[in-house]
């Protein structure tokens, strides 16, 4: 940043400056990921204060779709779990029954197609499911486990470290009471405690995998959703997770909280 090539150079030495810029770009880039390993105390001060571009408008993420085999099963298992109600039912333009299931307006929707291919998770994809806020994750956890689904990690308090962005104090521990839940498709649910919940539940976020943070943040950046925080989760995890939603918004360690809407959490390993 505030590098600019001089116009009156001659080509060759314009594309050769250029090639060499291009390549310290990409070295800043690793530079910068491999510091999110380093402890945070060693991290550069730089991580601490990220500023965005400002974007024309934004956008919200109302929906995710999931195919499945038995659309009764996956929609009274929704019902049971989160208290989601049927919003539409029809069918799809393929001819494919499909219903829309959800519970406030703010958060996000579920929509489930039928489908007689395949169909359900798949842990090859870089999609790792949804996240729901709940008042109540063990009494969310059973009627998971009595409704279809599976109980995949058991309800237990979690210790999360301090976030980059918003900038917490290098002590500050956050404890989430969390599950980790499937839905008669396999689908993974991760169930966290929010007492401010309204009713059974809600879903909050789309889980993601990405293979390079930055990009994905940025192309979510441009698309009008603000980093609304942005975790290392060492030592517990190798890994870190950016959550990204409408501007104005709060989140934890497992998504949108306090009736935040709806967003995404992209996590880097």
């Amino acid at each position: 940043k505030g590098l600019q090539l001089i116009g009156d150079v001659s080509p060759r030495i314009r594309q050769a400056m250029e090639t060499r810029l291009t390549q310290l770009v990409k070295v800043l880039a690793v530079a910068s990921a491999t510091a999110l390993e380093l402890p945070r105390a060693l991290a550069p001060t730089h991580h601490r204060a990220r500023t965005r571009a400002p974007v024309a408008s934004a956008v919200s993420l109302l929906r995710v779709a999931h195919s499945v085999s038995d659309l009764g099963a996956v929609c009274a298992f929704y019902s049971e779990t989160l208290g989601l109600a049927t919003m539409e039912e029809g069918s799809c333009a393929d001819g494919r029954a499909r219903c829309l299931l959800g519970s406030a307006a703010t958060a996000l929707q579920l929509e489930l197609r039928q489908s007689d291919g395949p169909a359900g998770f798949s842990e090859d994809g870089a999609y790792r499911g949804l996240s729901a806020r709940v008042p109540d994750v063990a009494a969310a956890a059973e009627a998971a486990a009595s409704s279809g689904g599976s109980v995949l990690i058991a309800p237990a308090v979690v210790k999360y470290g301090p976030s980059l962005v918003p900038e917490e104090e290098d002590q500050v521990l956050t404890n989430v009471t969390q599950a980790l839940v499937a839905d008669p498709a396999g689908f993974p649910l991760l169930l966290f405690q929010d007492e401010s919940c309204a009713g059974q539940g809600e879903l909050c976020a789309a889980r993601l995998d990405v293979t390079a943070w930055k990009p994905s943040e940025d192309w979510w950046a441009g698309r009008g959703l603000a980093t609304l925080r942005w975790q290392s989760n060492l030592p517990r995890e190798t890994s870190i997770v950016v959550t990204v939603g409408q501007p104005g918004g709060v989140a934890g360690p497992c998504g949108l909280i306090g009736g935040g809407g709806a967003g995404g959490q992209l996590r880097y390993v």
